[in-house]
């Protein structure tokens, strides 16, 4: 289960740095700290209807609500 969920984060991430460029390391830091699987896939789903940055920073709030 561990790789797995490490797995999610290494190709959300990689996903984001092709949908939007450069990520900021305090972004990144954010998605760490999301420990449910359920959830980081969820973000990342939704995070291919961002148009940009800022809408994907909206999402990640209300995930780590």
């Amino acid at each position: 289960m561990q790789a797995s969920f490490a797995c999610v984060i290494f190709f959300g991430q990689k996903f984001l740095e092709d949908k939007f460029g450069m990520v900021p390391g305090k972004l990144i830091d954010q998605i760490h700290t999301l420990n449910r699987q359920d959830v980081l896939e969820n973000l990342f789903r939704q995070a291919m209807r961002c148009s940009d940055l800022d809408s994907f920073k909206q999402l990640l709030s209300k995930a780590k609500e």
